[in-house]
């Protein structure tokens, strides 16, 4: 049931994404919804061929119309008769969603500086240009130059070239215009909840409020002919701004605008409310701010806290995110789709006093789970960089390494991950990181070393309990009142166990210039990391 445009190619609705949209944007949805209520949630996708593959085209269904709408394209009255007959079909999935967003979302931490190789490689083969038949000869013998076969199949632009006639001349700068790597571009997120955002647009609407609920509601009647109508609702907070008519032998004007709380109450506001609804949305707005504020702050969720090693500040779990990746596959540890990997970070100093951020663990679920499920029957979506995802990581942390003003990146060791876990990822502590660091200290001219931390001596335990972090004895009792925060707990238990050294890898950062662009694949050059940044994927 897909949609054909003037242009010929095909586009259909997604909705892989429409609960962590209306999570993130704390979207209310009425009981009654509508298709005007889910095609701001909605993603409309677009087909690259004949076949299933598709990429997301970042806009809502509404958005999209919107769109249609200020081109005056030709299609859009159809479009817009389309759109509801898909939602349409959709109906029984939607009506069971829930009308208040849970109250967990991933915030974005960071977009890391991600460009691909693939536009400098085209523009150095000094092909201006050629047919497509020798375009697409042309790319696929890049991989003899050290470009990664995954980065061309990525970008699409095979697929792209594939759909023009062979004896058509394309220039190389037509051909850099097929090369899109949005799908494996990553990004940096943290699972976290009590957010609300108060920017979400008000939806226009017509509800008339019941006469037996104004008093309830703290709205004026029954005077001669009272009528309250909800006219605007907030999408995000459930507000909602309500045009009123009420007429009695004192009533200074019949006609304004009055404000109602997400409970549908009226909040404190002059007694004859406002003159015009752009006044009312103002100051819904404001109060909106004032209130929500007092709820709490963006408070990550940080639920694998206690089994970080002991001695670390600013602790956080950091995921490695393919948001515009259209498969869709859900970790064990972690409810955000499509976390590539996860990384348990934080910072600290070492035996001469210089800062390290330091990753505690590193871990991708979706390859490990790829792996345990080869040759079988399920369903689960081939994760991308399947051989560089941990290279990956290491360029993305380099990178935040030095936004957070360390002075050096460092990782767990084989021997802190056997100290810790019964069966710790050998393979990767042992030679996927070491060979990652490798390659970005001999292409970056970074030194790669060992740094001495302390490290808790054993027998003590700290760990989270129902009324705070508690020291607990080896048979697991408490030894002490709860703690509110980890690094009380552990300084607490350091002074009675003490701290013993213990080496980790490191690469050093400091004196090194800003970092301006990561490659997305492979390493690059230090001047494309540090100097001019090639072109964006």
């Amino acid at each position: 049931m897909r949609f054909t445009l003037a242009n010929g190619r095909q586009v259909d609705l997604d909705m892989t994404r429409l609960e962590e949209r209306q999570r993130g944007l704390r979207v209310m949805l009425p009981t009654r919804a509508s298709v005007r209520d889910f095609a701001p949630l909605i993603d409309v996708v677009l087909f690259e061929g004949d076949g299933d593959s598709f990429r997301f085209t970042e806009l809502s269904a509404a958005q999209w119309l919107e769109a249609l709408r200020g081109a005056r394209a030709t299609e859009f009255d159809s479009a817009k008769q389309w759109v509801q007959a898909r939602i349409g079909s959709m109906w029984e999935a939607l009506r069971r969603l829930p009308r208040v967003p849970d109250n967990h979302y991933a915030a974005v931490v960071a977009v890391p500086p991600m460009c691909s190789t693939l536009p400098a490689e085209v523009r150095a083969l000094r092909l201006r240009r050629a047919s497509v038949s020798q375009w697409i000869a042309t790319l696929h013998g890049l991989t003899g130059k050290g470009v990664k076969a995954e980065e061309i199949e990525c970008a699409g632009v095979l697929d792209r070239l594939g759909r023009i006639p062979a004896q058509v001349r394309l220039t190389d700068n037509e051909v850099i215009a097929l090369v899109d790597l949005t799908p494996a571009t990553p990004r940096l997120i943290e699972e976290s909840r009590f957010a609300f955002v108060a920017t979400a647009p008000w939806e226009p609407c017509c509800e008339r409020i019941p006469a037996r609920q104004f008093r309830r509601r703290g709205l004026m009647g029954p005077g001669r002919d009272a009528l309250h109508v909800v006219r605007y609702r907030h999408l995000s907070l459930g507000w909602s701004v309500v045009r009123t008519r009420y007429r009695d032998l004192v009533t200074e004007r019949i006609d304004w605008w009055t404000v109602l709380d997400e409970k549908g109450n009226a909040v404190g506001q002059p007694v004859y409310g406002f003159a015009t609804p752009n006044e009312a949305i103002a100051f819904a707005q404001e109060r909106m701010g004032a209130h929500f504020a007092t709820w709490g702050r963006d408070s990550a969720l940080n639920r694998w806290e206690q089994y970080s090693l002991p001695g670390g500040s600013s602790y956080r779990e950091l995921l490695v995110q393919l948001h515009d990746w259209p498969s869709t596959y859900i970790s064990k540890h972690y409810r955000s789709r499509n976390v590539l990997a996860h990384v348990r970070t934080s910072l600290r100093t070492d035996a001469h006093g210089r800062r390290l951020f330091y990753l505690d663990e590193v871990q991708s679920d979706w390859h490990a789970d790829g792996q345990a499920a080869h040759g079988s029957t399920n369903d689960l979506p081939a994760a991308p960089f399947a051989r560089e995802w941990a290279l990956l990581v290491m360029k993305v942390m380099l990178w935040w390494a030095q936004r957070q003003g360390a002075e050096g990146l460092a990782w767990s060791s084989p021997e802190l991950q056997r100290r810790r876990w019964l069966r710790p990822p050998a393979v990767l502590y042992e030679e996927s990181l070491p060979k990652a660091a490798r390659a970005l200290s001999k292409a970056l001219n970074l030194p790669c070393g060992r740094a001495e931390i302390a490290v808790r001596r054993a027998g003590l335990a700290v760990a989270a309990g129902q009324r705070g972090w508690e020291v607990r004895a080896p048979d697991g009792h408490p030894i002490t009142k709860p703690f509110a925060r980890r690094d009380q707990a552990e300084a607490y238990a350091g002074l009675l166990r003490g701290f013993e050294p213990a080496m980790v890898p490191v690469l050093w950062l400091d004196g090194i210039p800003p970092i301006k662009a990561i490659s997305l694949f492979g390493v690059d050059t230090r001047e494309a990391w540090f100097g001019s940044a090639p072109d964006a994927a």
